[in-house]
């Protein structure tokens, strides 16, 4: 076994025990910072494709609404003078 050089339990962050260290023994001592890394990592990743996903969904409306808009004045038309066609029949009816 190393002998690390060790400040209440845990192993000092120092060039000498570095040096002791294999690969695995220096990403164990550093899994913080390694687990830390990985998590702002996710965490831009996925507000990035956050972005893209908004992105997407706004380019759709700018590329639907030349279409869309006329579209829903056709059909809000249309229905008002159903209704306006619905009132003069039943205001034509005597009672």
């Amino acid at each position: 076994m190393k002998e690390y050089i060790r400040d209440d339990g845990k192993v000092r962050e120092c060039t000498s025990n570095i040096a002791k260290m294999n690969i695995f023994e220096y990403m164990f001592y550093r899994k913080a910072i390694i687990l830390r890394t990985l998590r702002d990592s996710l965490q831009n990743l996925f507000e990035g494709l956050h972005l893209v996903v908004y992105g997407v969904i706004n380019l759709l409306i700018i590329l639907t609404l030349p279409i869309s808009y006329p579209l829903a004045a056709y059909m809000n038309i249309r229905r008002a003078k159903k209704e306006m066609e619905l009132h003069e029949k039943y205001k034509s009816k005597p009672l």
